[in-house]
């Protein structure tokens, strides 16, 4: 596996991609939350998430190339306007990963600020501007002395599943991501799809040292977090310095590229003839949607299912799994939890499949269903333990004692 030519570049294209696009994401979302958080345009921000996040992987990564490619509508756009784009460089599958790094931090900012809402909530914003602003900090200073030191460590968990996602994520990489060499994730993956079963040790190999990167990386960015919260804190309590932080306007690439990505992607469905560098096809067909049609329904129809179902089964252990730690004050440990969100989705997999070979018969709707719910248990747990946790028990003490009363009373 080490001897494979390029195997280095790629191993460093996986690190530069996934721990940068990350910690962008990261940045985005602070910044995003100290310039709007509880402001007039919040609500209208939270109200986004849930579009920009149900939008697929895959379906982002088709019309992020469809619109930043040499020959996208960015570039007809620039074209347009009269200015030449021989010589300016791609976003997609650039030797660099550029492309793929902003991709990622794009498609996983909203995640962070949906976790970072119910964090948000439990640290009582409130009452920390009313104490730091008695001390003489704007909101800046608020933000990043106080807020950030303690909204950072519970956002930990939501992050390490960012990194983990970005070292190992394949169906981005390719489509935009850069071919020669590819990043190290895509080449497990075309390792692992070899026809000749001898070379399937090399895909193991490649899964465990991704595993291994992996748990370095984290690693890492924990002795990192420690070091500039915990040893090199000074900038904590050099005083007010009534800074000024940027982000006002910070979500609009988040929200402006998928309203500019479905368009395209529609456009491009039925688009027979779109010659560079016009704006518009030339000429439309619906031919590929009536070729494609039956084979979509189908298929449709089986990923429909399967989501329903993964899902249904991951939230009902979701919340059989709180209420049982609310009332008995014991629960699993949230690191078992957490394995699939922080370990990469290609190691895991693989070993899941080779898994599936032991065991006969060709149950393939019960392990495809299996690997959903694998996957989704963790995030649904993650996205509703804030709430389950800053939940006002005493509402269901009242309930009791009504219910209690009502009965006692004959119904009054």
């Amino acid at each position: 596996m080490l001897s494979w030519p390029g195997v280095s570049q790629s191993i460093q294209l996986s690190l530069f991609t996934g721990i940068t696009s990350s910690v962008i994401a990261l940045a985005l979302t602070f910044f995003i939350l100290q310039a709007n958080w509880h402001k007039q345009g919040w609500q209208k921000i939270e109200r986004m998430l849930s579009p920009m996040l149900a939008m697929p992987h895959v379906a982002f990564a088709i019309g992020f190339a469809f619109l930043f490619s040499p020959t996208g509508w960015i570039y007809r756009v620039i074209e347009g306007l009269g200015f030449t784009t021989h010589n300016a460089p791609s976003l997609t599958q650039d030797p660099y990963g550029i492309g793929l790094t902003l991709a990622l931090a794009i498609k996983e900012t909203p995640f962070l600020v949906l976790m970072s809402v119910s964090v948000l909530k439990q640290l009582n914003i409130d009452r920390l501007y009313a104490s730091a602003s008695g001390l003489g900090y704007n909101r800046a200073d608020i933000w990043l002395k106080v807020i950030l030191p303690q909204w950072l460590p519970k956002m930990r968990l939501p992050f390490y599943a960012v990194l983990a996602f970005g070292l190992s994520v394949v169906d981005v990489a390719l489509i935009i991501g850069p071919t020669r060499p590819p990043t190290f994730s895509v080449l497990i993956w075309q390792w692992f799809n070899e026809p000749d079963l001898s070379l399937l040790p090399r895909a193991a190999a490649g899964a465990l040292c991704l595993l291994i990167l992996a748990l370095i990386t984290l690693a890492t960015a924990r002795f990192g977090e420690w070091l500039v919260l915990q040893r090199w804190r000074r900038w904590q309590i050099s005083g007010a310095k009534a800074r000024q932080l940027i982000g006002n306007t910070g979500y609009l690439p988040l929200v402006i590229i998928p309203l500019c990505i479905i368009p395209i992607l529609i456009m491009w469905s039925f688009a027979q003839r779109w010659r560079f560098p016009d704006m518009l096809p030339s000429r439309l067909s619906d031919r590929f949607w009536l070729q494609e049609l039956p084979t979509l329904w189908e298929l449709s129809f089986n990923s429909l299912v399967l989501a329903v179902i993964s899902t249904a089964i991951a939230l009902i252990l979701t919340i059989g799994c709180l209420e049982y730690r609310d009332r008995h004050q014991r629960s699993i440990p949230f690191w078992l939890i957490a394995i699939p969100m922080v370990i990469p989705q290609l190691s895991l997999l693989f070993g899941l499949q080779v898994t599936t070979h032991f065991i006969p018969g060709q149950h393939y709707w019960l392990w495809v269903c299996w690997s959903h719910i694998l996957f989704v248990f963790p995030y649904l747990y993650l996205a509703l333990d804030g709430p389950w946790r800053s939940f006002d028990v005493r509402l269901y003490q009242s309930a009791r004692t009504l219910a209690a009363h009502t009965g006692k009373h004959g119904g009054k």
